[in-house]
């Protein structure tokens, strides 16, 4: 019972996170464009000669992502962790280095 009262004093934050998810899984592209932003950013960051190594730009790129994604992404990022963010960014680096060695996604990057 006491469960049930709870959810019902939180119930618009419930639906408006349940909502984030759903518009998240159905339009990604947003979320992803905001990560490749920060993977730009952490790259221009290296060439400065801030960041030394693609794991410090990896890193820098999960623990700033909330800045990137805006609030109403920021719920998503934290829901879904520091590690499927991880997977999440080198599955996207690798899609961008696939890219850039022909113009097309064919899992041909060398």
């Amino acid at each position: 019972m006491e469960i049930l009262n709870i959810l019902w004093d939180y119930r618009f934050i419930i639906i408006g996170i349940i909502g984030i998810i759903i518009y998240a899984i159905i339009n990604p592209s947003d979320f992803k464009v905001k990560i490749y932003q920060a993977m730009l950013y952490a790259k221009q960051m290296a060439k400065e000669g801030i960041l030394k190594t693609g794991k410090e730009q990896e890193q820098w790129v999960v623990d700033n992502i909330s800045a990137f994604v805006g609030k109403k992404w920021s719920i998503v990022v934290k829901i879904l962790g520091e590690e499927k963010i991880r997977s999440i960014i080198q599955s996207l680096y690798s899609k961008a280095l696939d890219v850039l060695d022909d113009g097309k996604i064919n899992n041909s990057q060398a």
